[in-house]
């Protein structure tokens, strides 16, 4: 993690153009409101599931009945003590104990965003660099056709340097989280499976199928989360070979063809984020991981 913040920083410090690092920015940016709106909605969706075991309680206030509304524990465990009689001090403690673990995975997820927007960026910037790297014809002075083949080289030279830059923040990033994302898809995929027919037998219980059901969606926003990120820095990397050909490469010399053809080349293998080398994140996956998960659900529905 210091690896890839530094990285971050040292990739500040680089001799940019204005207008690149106003590209730089705006991915900085866009990592900036997808983190808020992720945290926004993950502590939301918390607040909805801790307001569940305390409704009964609200409920026996506002509107009484003959007799107490049945007790609701936020987790099921066992505190060893009378939980009937500690009813409010093992509920705070369960809301602590939520809040910490909710505030954990967000700051995670957020730094794990915030990485690979920035990564994405360096790629935008790349892309930028080489669509501009060649002097129009139009401006060219047919005279001095060395000297802008000369100019173009060393531009070309600074692509490729940014380029394995990209590729090695990219490659470090995956062997940061490659074990991290193995277990979270197969907690997820259970959990979802789980909670889900938890959800469909409580529907007689609207308190405790609306918990199960936000935990559910939950579930389901934490993996398109891993996995949107995924998306752009596959598509970004793979973008580079468009870049290249959108440019007038044509009026570069022999060397800074074959430095292109190269970076071509590295391009068809785009970068990728996995989970044990083996799932590859992404948007399609997504919708695998979704549907596989509701398969068990409907199998585990059918033996109740």
């Amino acid at each position: 993690m210091r690896q890839l913040f530094d990285r971050i920083q040292n990739d500040w410090k680089l001799e940019f153009t204005k207008k690149e690092f106003e590209i730089l920015g705006n991915y900085a940016e866009d990592g900036r409101k997808l983190t808020k709106f992720y945290a926004t909605y993950m502590y939301i969706t918390t607040l909805i599931y801790f307001c569940m075991p305390i409704l009964p309680k609200i409920l026996d206030i506002l509107a009484p009945l003959n007799a107490s509304r049945p007790e609701l524990y936020l987790l099921e465990a066992e505190y060893f003590i009378d939980q009937h009689k500690y009813y409010f001090p093992v509920l705070i403690h369960a809301y602590i104990t939520c809040t910490i673990a909710v505030s954990i995975l967000i700051a995670f997820d957020s730094e794990y965003v915030v990485q690979v927007l920035h990564g994405c960026g360096i790629f935008a910037v790349l892309r930028y660099r080489l669509e501009h790297m060649v002097i129009r014809d139009d401006e060219a002075n047919l005279k001095n056709d060395k000297q802008i083949k000369a100019t173009t080289y060393k531009m070309v030279v600074d692509c490729a340097i940014l380029h394995r830059r990209a590729l090695d923040f990219a490659d470090l990033l995956e062997s940061s989280r490659v074990t991290y994302f193995f277990f979270v898809l197969f907690v997820n995929m259970a959990a979802i499976s789980i909670t889900g027919v938890q959800t469909v037998l409580k529907l007689d219980q609207p308190t405790e199928a609306v918990r199960f059901g936000v935990f559910t969606l939950s579930q389901v926003t934490h993996i398109f989360f891993n996995s949107y990120p995924a998306q752009l820095l596959y598509d970004s990397s793979w973008q580079m070979s468009d870049a290249i050909f959108a440019g007038n490469w044509y009026r570069a010399g022999k060397n800074s063809k074959n430095l292109l053809h190269m970076m071509i080349i590295r391009s068809n293998k785009p970068c990728k984020l996995t989970g044990g080398k083996i799932y590859l994140l992404s948007l399609e996956n997504f919708s695998a991981v979704v549907k596989t998960s509701m398969s068990y659900f409907t199998v585990l529905l059918s033996f109740n």
